[in-house]
């Protein structure tokens, strides 16, 4: 059957931190397949993570809170709390944890209202500003260092998802976001179905993509929830990696080295 989509985690997945590729992979995007890449990070992370893949197309970012055009830099849409929500959620956080610290990013900068404790390439964040939010990030502190209280004083008003970041720290998603959703979305309005679509991710957030797809591939060292999911497992990351697996699920020859 031929695939109509690809649809594409980053980190772990295809790249690391550093932006570093595996070039047979700028080979299979170079290969004339729709892709999308669907990631977690911000746009401002997006960008160059983009541009060393050659992808100027669609990115879901965020987790799902935002479309983008890779090759203008421009946010199609998004759905991240605004900042009159979030003035909202701090004053409610912060009458049980007064120490938690906010950020916000937006396409190009990541703006806190602690500087100190949420990242020394942040702005101040005024409440007043007309700021375009990708993201929304929180750092309770030490008495919330689990998810449950946080999520159990949020309900209703925002989604609370775990980072890989310490001290705990987590995004503040609006109701219901999340990779799949903004990838069912982007399929509906091509007319593509999911049984056409192959995915691949090493992560928690990309199970609900790697179980609807109609191939979902895992890296050998993601996430156990991912691995489950998968109906193909790539070998890990720092090993042979992704390129073949999916050069071979799209039918896309690839140079030897």
């Amino acid at each position: 059957m031929t695939r109509k989509l690809l649809a594409c985690d980053l980190d772990g997945t295809l790249l690391d931190r550093d932006n570093v590729v595996d070039p047979r992979i700028v080979a299979v995007f170079a290969a004339g397949v729709d892709i999308v890449l669907v990631t977690g990070r911000p746009p401002r992370w997006l960008w160059p993570a983009a541009a060393a893949l050659g992808h100027h197309g669609i990115a879901i970012a965020a987790n799902g809170a935002v479309v983008a055009a890779c090759g203008k830099r421009e946010i199609l849409s998004t759905e991240a709390p605004d900042l009159a929500l979030l003035s909202r959620i701090r004053t409610t956080v912060r009458r049980h944890w007064p120490e938690a610290a906010f950020a916000v990013e937006t396409p190009e900068q990541l703006y806190a209202d602690d500087t100190a404790e949420l990242g020394a390439d942040a702005l101040p964040l005024e409440w007043s500003a007309d700021l375009v939010v990708c993201k929304v990030i929180c750092r309770p502190g030490r008495p919330a260092a689990r998810a449950l209280p946080l999520r159990r004083l949020l309900a209703g008003l925002v989604d609370v998802h775990p980072m890989s970041a310490k001290p705990p720290t987590y995004d503040l998603r609006a109701p219901g976001v999340s990779k799949e959703r903004a990838l069912d979305a982007l399929c509906k309005t091509r007319g593509i179905d999911w049984a056409d679509v192959v995915a691949i991710g090493d992560e928690r957030s990309d199970v609900p993509m790697l179980r609807r797809a109609g191939l979902g591939i895992a890296m050998g060292d993601g996430h156990p929830a991912a691995v489950a999911a998968a109906d193909v497992i790539a070998p890990p990351f720092a090993g042979e990696g992704a390129a073949t697996v999916l050069a071979r699920a799209l039918g896309i020859a690839l140079e030897d080295g």
